[in-house]
């Protein structure tokens, strides 16, 4: 498991059925100017919820970039070894609008 801001990365036994793969490497957007990355030897997958799945064949990373660049960010690069993967979104609760939602750093 391995954990960069609000993004988490969860290794599974299996990925569930009807994955489609998805049009980008980006699996977060933060409230400012960066996103959440994958680069490397690595298939991501999403669901019809838009959640994210992944496949790495070899090696990957994780990159903390300033939006439509590969420039560091906040976060240091975290390496993803070979397996199947679930991206989890860390989820807060908001009592004004009384509703859950997830965090984006």
């Amino acid at each position: 498991m391995a954990r960069q801001g609000d993004v988490v990365i969860r290794q599974v036994e299996v990925l569930p059925l009807h994955l489609k793969k998805s049009n980008t490497n980006i699996v977060a957007v933060g409230k400012g100017h960066h996103d959440h990355g994958l680069y490397g030897d690595i298939e991501v997958m999403e669901d019809e919820q838009e959640k994210y799945f992944l496949s790495v064949n070899s090696e990957g990373v994780l990159e903390h970039n300033n939006t439509g660049t590969r420039k560091k960010a906040e976060h240091e690069p975290i390496t993803i070894p070979k397996g199947l993967y679930e991206v989890v979104h860390q989820r807060q609760y908001n009592p004004y609008e009384k509703a859950i939602e997830r965090v984006r750093d």
